[in-house]
């Protein structure tokens, strides 16, 4: 885009082309992004279905509703798949919390005891992986997706992922690697 300038001897005047976009251009990204973040998660299920996982099992969306309701917040789409199709456990030696009832690796009774601590009402703990919290950032919910950040005790944030199901995918495959059509 090229920008036009106008001077004078006591004026300059920048005139810059904005660009619009029509709600059918924004509608296909926001599309797009949840297309994403739905191929890491159905690739990290893929991972899970073959190796050796030990999850409680799939939950009932009354379930999930229920926790979102108990913790004020709505889980990405994402993690509702994961909660759907395993419940919450184990993966590859590192514990994902989701509905299980259990003290140690409940998503609710965990993220509303870190609550009482301090923890701020829009993060959602579904992990403690080497003595630091993994959280949903619900903060940051953008189309139907959230990121996953690591806390430190102040609870300050350090991203892992920009969506659960790349977060799941990235762990369970060993480091971070780009999907091919993947450009989020």
């Amino acid at each position: 885009m090229n920008v036009l300038e106008i001077k004078d001897a006591r004026y300059t005047i920048v005139i810059q082309p904005v660009v619009w976009y029509n709600s059918s251009v924004i509608d296909r990204c926001k599309h797009e992004f949840m297309e994403v973040a739905m191929k890491y998660y159905k690739k990290a299920k893929e991972i899970m279905d073959m190796d050796a996982v030990e999850f409680v099992s799939g939950v009932s969306e009354n379930e999930i509703e229920n926790a979102m309701k108990e913790l004020s917040v709505v889980f990405p789409e994402s993690y509702k798949a994961f909660l759907t199709d395993f419940g919450g456990g184990d993966a590859g030696g590192e514990i994902i919390f989701g509905i299980t009832h259990n003290e140690e690796d409940d998503v609710v009774i965990a993220t509303q005891m870190e609550r009482s601590q301090g923890l701020p009402e829009k993060l959602i703990i579904i992990g403690f992986w080497s003595d630091a919290l993994v959280c949903l950032d619900t903060e940051k919910m953008n189309d139907g997706e959230c990121p996953v950040v690591e806390l430190d005790d102040d609870y300050s944030k350090t991203e892992l992922a920009d969506t659960f199901g790349k977060f799941l995918y990235e762990y369970l495959y060993g480091g971070a690697i780009q999907l091919p059509g993947c450009i989020f």
